[in-house]
């Protein structure tokens, strides 16, 4: 939709600020004390013509108000939108976190266990959105997406959702998973099937995951201050009914353009009243991304890519390096520097074999050796020349501010002096309010740890961490699987064939399965069972 041409654009009502304007009490409220106000200034009995400048000075502090009260919004906006791509900025990083995880445990576990991981990391991934927002639940969110990507055993399963409410329970289900990710690395490295440098790597990239998780849990329960947004919303309140008076009674002027005037006021007037409203309803909708509005973040899609992008990468096939020979060829097709080329040209030559030829190729003599390094220094660089950097522009900002004129006056007609009075007196109380109200909101910011509705919740915090750290402790260690459940859930999953059957290999290999010792198997009555419903019949190797 940003790429629509703006009369399309324009024309759209459903996820665009029209659509919550038209709902709003302000916006009707202004146009009512317009419409009203216009009626009164047309059937007044007397002939005083409001449109003269008694409203001047009036006119001349709103339009001031209205540059703070702008500034206001801004400021507004500008911390919701640092806040939602700070959400989106998470959001990314987890998905990055588990595609590495998903990479290394490709690199260095059997494909059994790897998938296993990656399973445990998906799942907390879906178990942390799930209690995050009410938008997406445990019916149309969780359970669907585990039992599509068959993510979670039937124990697993009964486990996270039996003694644990994935709605309610904060991060208690996805710290539970990520505990049993940690636990399996441990055991892998155990057996031998990483070094302790590819177990350090993998615990690193899972509490990085664990630790953004729990960031972006905390960082939802502290939004913008409410004495900030309840002072703004006061503001609002007051300063569009007094500019909707203003603009009413100076209205006016010769009857031959009268209806111009009458066009062109009553279209300022809509037009200020919905950018001061549609400001803050673009703040406000910034400020919670983890919702179902259009403009929210589209979690599904994201929870979606990762799992098909980590899959992919356990599926990656473990094809053969092409030859140095080869590499250098890609080299010179490339944009690789001579001095490369020379350096890969120089290990071909020096070694007695070819990599992936073993036509017993002599080294060069000493004499020779020596020619091709010289050769090697006399050739030119070829190092680019960097472009000239790009002087920054500097922006001054000149504010001159001065021979302000002071306020006039109110004309004392008694027809009109009633309008004056209430005008003025409200822009002097929204102005004090403005001051005063500015002056507050600094006040309470600078003492974050206090007893005020604005501060920190630090009891809510200290109680989300006791309660975190000790689902921690308190995760089981379940036993992991069999390497036939193992293969089910494989099965079930994007797995590809070529992943299934050594699985199965290792099945019929091994008299005992990882993690749960069973009877020596005579024969392979369990995985003919396994496969006997499937639609394609392996052969047993």
């Amino acid at each position: 939709r940003c790429e629509e041409p703006s009369h399309r654009m324009i024309s759209r009502l459903e996820g665009t600020v029209i659509g919550e304007i038209v709902f709003d009490v302000y916006f009707w409220l202004t146009l009512m004390t317009y419409v009203v106000f216009r009626v009164w200034t047309e059937t007044r009995t007397t002939d005083d013509d409001l449109s003269g400048g008694k409203f001047s000075s009036a006119s001349f502090y709103l339009v001031f108000f209205a540059g703070f009260l702008l500034s206001f919004l801004l400021f507004y906006i500008s911390q919701n939108n640092s806040r939602y791509f700070e959400f989106l900025a998470d959001t990314m990083f987890l998905m990055g976190r588990i595609n590495d995880a998903a990479t290394l445990a490709k690199a260095t576990l059997p494909i059994e266990r790897a998938r296993r991981i990656v399973r445990y990391l998906n799942a907390s991934h879906v178990a942390a959105y799930t209690g995050l927002s009410a938008s997406y639940n445990k019916k149309n969110f969780f359970d669907p997406l585990v039992q599509k990507h068959a993510l979670l055993s039937n124990s697993e399963y009964e486990h996270i959702t039996g003694e644990m409410n994935v709605e309610k329970d904060g991060a208690k289900p996805t710290f539970e998973l990520i505990t049993w990710v940690m636990m399996d690395i441990r055991a892998a490295q155990k057996e031998g099937h990483m070094d302790s440098n590819e177990a350090l790597q993998m615990r690193t990239l899972v509490l990085q995951l664990r630790s953004r998780i729990a960031k972006i849990f905390i960082l939802r329960t502290a939004p913008i201050p409410y004495l900030f947004i309840h002072c703004l919303n006061l503001l609002t309140a007051g300063y569009l009914p007094v500019f909707a008076i203003v603009i009413a009674v100076e209205t006016g002027g010769e009857d031959n353009i009268k209806w111009v005037q009458e066009l062109v006021n009553a279209m300022v007037m809509l037009l200020q009243t919905m950018f001061i409203i549609g400001l803050r309803i673009v703040g406000q909708q910034l400020s919670d991304p983890y919702g179902n509005d259009l403009i929210d973040l589209q979690i599904l899609r994201y929870v979606k890519g990762i799992l098909v992008s980590s899959n992919a990468i356990l599926n990656a096939e473990n094809l053969t390096p092409p030859s140095l020979e080869e590499e250098t060829s890609l080299m010179r097709k490339s944009e690789a520097t001579r001095e490369d080329i020379l350096d890969v040209l120089v290990e071909i030559m020096e070694n007695k074999e070819m990599t992936n030829d073993q036509s017993g190729s002599t080294r060069l003599s000493d004499e020779d050796f020596i020619k091709f390094q010289n050769l090697c220094q006399n050739l030119d660089d070829f190092a680019r020349p960097l472009e000239p950097p790009i002087k920054p522009h500097r922006y001054g900002l000149d504010f001159c501010i001065a021979n302000l004129p002071e306020a006039s006056q109110c004309k004392k007609e008694d027809n009109i002096k009633w309008v004056q009075e209430l005008v003025n007196a409200m822009v002097m109380l929204l102005q004090t309010m403005f001051i005063i109200g500015l002056r507050i909101v600094g006040q309470q910011l600078s003492d974050p740890y206090g007893n005020d509705i604005i501060d920190l919740q630090i009891m809510r915090y200290v109680k989300i961490i006791l309660l975190g750290s000790n689902a921690i402790l308190n995760a089981e260690n379940l036993t992991p699987p069999s390497l036939i459940e193992e293969t089910a859930l494989m099965y079930k999953s994007d797995a590809t064939k070529k992943d299934i059957l050594e699985s199965l290999v290792d099945i019929i290999k091994n008299e005992e399965t990882m993690n749960d010792k069973m009877e020596p198997m005579n024969d392979n009555t369990e995985i003919t069972t396994l496969l006997s419903n499937k639609e394609d019949q392996f052969s047993l190797c």
